[in-house]
This record gives structure tokens, C-alpha cells and sequence, in this order.
């Protein structure tokens, strides 16, 4: 997905094992600030 491969040149790391990988549904980041997690969905909807 073009958003992850963006965010990866920007050092953002994504949760990539077992079930959990970048998709073209969505991604989870890995955990950040003391915890803080960052998840990318893929919408369909119009703005």
C-alpha cells in the first residue's frame, strides 16, 4: 500500500507478523510513546 511504503521512508515502523501485517485494508504501527499505537484503515467512503 502506498501509504505504508510513504510512512516507512518516514521511519514509522508497522506491526508485520502473523496475522497482523500491512494490507491493503489497513496497518498497525508499532507501539509508540509509552504505548500509543497508530492503526491506517482503508475507507471506501466519499469524503
Amino acid at each position: 500500500p502506498a501509504a505504508v511504503k510513504a510512512l516507512r521512508q518516514r521511519a514509522i515502523v508497522f506491526v508485520d507478523r502473523g496475522a497482523v501485517q500491512p494490507s491493503e485494508k489497513g496497518a498497525l504501527t508499532q507501539p509508540y510513546l509509552g504505548g500509543v499505537t497508530f492503526e491506517l484503515v482503508h475507507s471506501h467512503l466519499q469524503p
